[in-house]
């Protein structure tokens, strides 16, 4: 978190005119955030990483991943019991009821300009993930993917990554059956000896 967001997340919480319109929340890993924090609220990753999952064929999917200094603003569009969020490693998140926010920020256009940045940065990752190859040559390109984001959020990504996900969930990931992702793992360990 910059200094300018610091400023902005302690003027804010200053001028709440209710209590719980901005909360700080520290999540512990695989912790599945309640269903009331994504209808009505922005939430910014003041540290840590999150992933969101929707359902395909009554199994939850990986489908992407949000780290520290990004914002999820949840879309009132999606059926909420088709998706949730996860908690991949300790996370401390802002959480900015969306009317208080977008009310402020009307009178604050850099919060606002904040806003449309941070959900441009999130619409860019979500276009990637739904654009992104999805086969099994792209295989380690996913898992070097989230390999990366848990190396920049301090984590031993090396253990982690089996650790957070099962095999099943990186092979939805990756876009590619459980045996082929299994049999590309197997390969892949083979080659490294």
């Amino acid at each position: 978190m910059n200094d300018f967001e610091e400023k902005m997340v302690e003027e804010l919480y200053r001028n709440e005119p209710t209590t719980k319109l901005v909360r700080i929340i520290d999540y512990l890993e695989k912790e599945i955030l309640p269903t009331h924090l994504l209808t009505n609220n922005i939430i910014f990753v003041k540290h840590g990483v999150l992933h969101t999952e929707v359902k395909v064929d009554n199994e939850f999917c990986i489908f992407n991943f949000i780290q520290s200094g990004e914002v999820f603003y949840p879309n009132h569009l999606d059926e909420i019991e088709e998706r949730q969020v996860v908690v991949d490693c300790d996370t401390t998140l802002i959480i900015l009821n969306y009317e208080f926010f977008l009310n402020y920020a009307t009178m604050k256009p850099p919060y606002m300009k904040w806003l449309l940045e941070k959900t441009n940065l999130h619409l860019q990752k979500v276009l990637y993930e739904s654009t992104k190859q999805k086969d099994q040559d792209a295989i380690m390109m996913n898992l070097d993917y989230i390999h990366d984001i848990l190396e920049q959020e301090g984590q031993d990504s090396d253990m982690a990554l089996f650790d957070l996900f099962t095999k099943r969930k990186l092979a939805s990931y990756c876009g590619v059956s459980r045996s082929t992702f299994y049999t590309k793992l197997k390969d892949l360990e083979e080659a490294v000896g």
